[in-house]
């Protein structure tokens, strides 16, 4: 991973990716059914190289390349991030503290580089460490990444609201809530202008806003900001962008899952969209 040349170094990623995911399968194999009939061997490779591993790993999150929020050309940046999240998966809470001091140093740097790859740090280890021990971090992380989406850097943003989102997607909706009533206003006031970014920030905004509301049982804290996501939401969907650019379907898979878990006292507001909506079809 160390090594200058870039094939090599994405093998080498690519191996210590392969490495997690089978240890993933055994540890999820172990405990569905025991050893089952295969007789399983657990090495804990991944865990023994912790330290030096995430190390290497979070050196490699700057070498983005420019523009790389539109581009799906594979390059050492999204190697390490993959691999930095199957290792989370793998190893759980015991990432957190190393991984923790990287996020917090770049996400109060003002070099884009260093804002994004931490954001990327800390959505890549979402899943693997216990809820317990991410919500506090979450609820401090926020503010950072809600002003983030302010961020010159269109990379920034982008990673930042894919982030948002998988927060959202992860960990919202659990006990205790993640989110309480004032960070899903201030999450809404400085997310919902971002739909008039770029298609690809707009994009992620969009599937945020999707993976928020889908987090509530019902959607009662969202009553008071129904109308102003739903305009939003639908306003971005007629955006005149690239054919490949998903920002409509998800714009309205958005308000999809809004309308879905709406609050009884929203009904009538949904009526009053019932005629835009239906001038779409």
């Amino acid at each position: 991973i160390e090594g200058d040349a870039q094939d090599v170094m994405l093998a080498a990623i690519e191996l210590w990716s392969t490495f997690a995911q089978e240890e993933i399968a055994i540890e999820e194999e172990v405990n569905e059914d025991g050893a089952g009939s295969r007789q399983l061997v657990q090495h804990n490779f991944v865990k023994q190289a912790l330290a030096p591993m995430i190390s290497l790993l979070l050196s490699k999150l700057t070498k983005q390349d420019e523009g790389d929020e539109e581009d799906d050309e594979w390059n050492e940046a999204k190697a390490a991030a993959r691999c930095l999240g199957l290792v989370a998966e793998c190893a759980g809470d015991a990432v957190v503290q190393l991984v923790l001091p990287y996020v917090q140093n770049g996400l109060n740097q003002p070099d884009w580089r260093a804002k994004e790859a931490a954001t990327m740090a800390f959505s890549s280890i979402l899943e693997g460490p216990s809820p317990k021990t991410l919500q506090p971090l979450v609820r401090e992380a926020m503010p950072l990444m809600l002003q983030a989406m302010k961020h010159q850097h269109m990379m920034v943003k982008d990673t930042t609201a894919w982030t948002i989102g998988r927060i959202c997607e992860v960990l919202h909706g659990m006990e205790p809530p993640v989110l309480n009533l004032a960070a899903v206003e201030a999450l809404l006031r400085d997310l919902l202008p971002c739909v008039n970014d770029t298609p690809s920030v707009a994009e992620k905004v969009c599937w945020a806003i999707h993976q928020l509301a889908a987090g509530f049982s019902d959607a009662s804290p969202l009553t008071p900001f129904f109308l102003h996501m739903a305009n939003a939401l639908l306003t971005t969907a007629e955006r005149q962008v690239p054919r490949q650019s998903r920002l409509r379907t998800t714009a309205y898979e958005a308000l999809n899952e809004l309308i879905t878990v709406c609050a009884d006292d929203c009904l009538p507001l949904v009526q009053q969209l019932l005629p835009a909506i239906m001038q779409k079809l």
